[in-house]
C-alpha cells in the first residue's frame, strides 16, 4: 500500500494545511550487496502546505531495519529517522517551475504519492558504514572469530610481502641490545 495524501480539501485555500500521520510500508532499500531484509513499518508525521502553485511536504520518518555489520558481520537492527521537505508541483507545471535548489515532484489529480519521497530519503540515511557500534573490534584476520565476543588470542602476522624487510629489521632489533651488539 502506497502513502497517498487527498489534498482536495485545501486546494482553494493558500497557505492551509493537512496534517500527516500514518504508518507505510518498509520500502525496497538497498545497500552494498543487495537489498535490506528486515524493515518495520515506516511511522510518518508531518504536514503538507497548499502555496501558490503546489503543496508543501514537510514530514518526520522513523523506522528500524536490520543490518548486517561491515566489520564483524553480525545482525542488529538500526533506527532510521530523517526529516523531508519536498515541493509537490501539478503536472501541467512540469518544465515552468524553477526546482533549483529544491527536491520537487509532479503529481496529477488531487492525491499526492508520497511513496517516492519516503523510499529515497529512507536510502540517503542508510549509513555508508553500517556498524553495529562505534568501537566493534570486527573479526580476526586469522580465525575468524568474532573480537566482540572474546579475544582468540591470535596473533596477526604480516603477511604483506612489502613489509617483509621491516619483519626481519625489527627480529634482527629485538635479538640486539641497545648498544647494537647481539645479546
Amino acid at each position: 500500500m502506497d502513502m497517498v495524501v487527498d489534498v482536495s480539501p485545501i486546494k482553494e485555500q493558500k497557505g492551509a494545511s493537512l496534517r500527516v500521520d500514518g504508518v507505510s510500508p518498509c520500502p525496497h532499500l538497498e545497500v552494498e550487496g543487495g537489498a535490506v531484509e528486515g524493515c518495520s513499518p515506516v511511522r510518518v508525521r508531518g504536514q503538507v502546505t497548499r502555496t501558490g502553485k503546489g503543496y508543501l511536504v514537510e514530514l518526520h520518518l522513523t523506522t528500524r531495519v536490520r543490518l548486517e555489520c561491515t566489520r564483524c558481520l553480525a545482525p542488529f537492527v538500526l533506527l532510521l529517522e530523517r526529516d523531508v521537505q519536498e515541493m509537490f508541483y501539478p503536472e501541467a507545471l512540469r518544465g515552468q517551475v524553477s526546482e533549483e535548489g529544491d527536491v520537487v515532484s509532479y503529481f496529477s489529480g488531487d492525491t499526492l504519492d508520497l511513496s517516492e519521497p519516503i523510499r529515497e530519503n529512507l536510502q540517503l540515511a542508510l549509513p555508508m558504514k553500517r556498524l553495529c557500534r562505534e568501537a566493534c573490534r570486527g573479526l580476526c584476520p586469522v580465525c575468524g572469530q568474532n573480537r566482540n565476543e572474546g579475544d582468540c588470542g591470535c596473533r596477526p602476522q604480516l603477511v604483506d610481502p612489502r613489509w617483509s624487510a621491516l619483519a626481519r629489521w625489527l627480529a634482527a632489533a629485538q635479538q640486539s641490545g641497545p648498544d647494537g651488539k647481539e645479546r
